[in-house]
């Protein structure tokens, strides 16, 4: 999977683009927050921006997991964690983490 990922980081492939294993869904209201998200991961652990989906949904609760890791920031502000699926993030993202 590493392997996988990596041969398409360096060929750019529009393929990256429709891989989007990281989303981060926010109710109402709650954009910004999303992007605060968004971008900690980018920064604190070099989470490419192609594989992150911000998305603006009627309510979390309803949520089910459809992707590897979502998130979801309620209009509240309180975060719900749809779905995480550990040998994914353990073996995939950790190898964009900075040294």
């Amino acid at each position: 999977m590493k392997l996988g990922i990596s041969i398409l980081l360096l060929l750019g492939t529009p393929i990256l683009s429709a891989m989007t294993p990281v989303q981060i869904y926010f109710e109402s209201g709650q954009r910004l927050e999303a992007i605060i998200y968004r971008d900690l991961l980018m920064q604190d652990h070099s989470v490419p921006e192609e594989l992150m989906t911000l998305t603006e949904v009627m309510e979390c609760e309803t949520m089910s997991a459809k992707t590897e890791f979502e998130l979801c920031i309620k209009s509240n502000g309180d975060l719900k964690v749809v779905s995480v699926d550990k040998k994914f993030i353990q073996e995939s993202l950790s190898i964009f983490k900075a040294p």
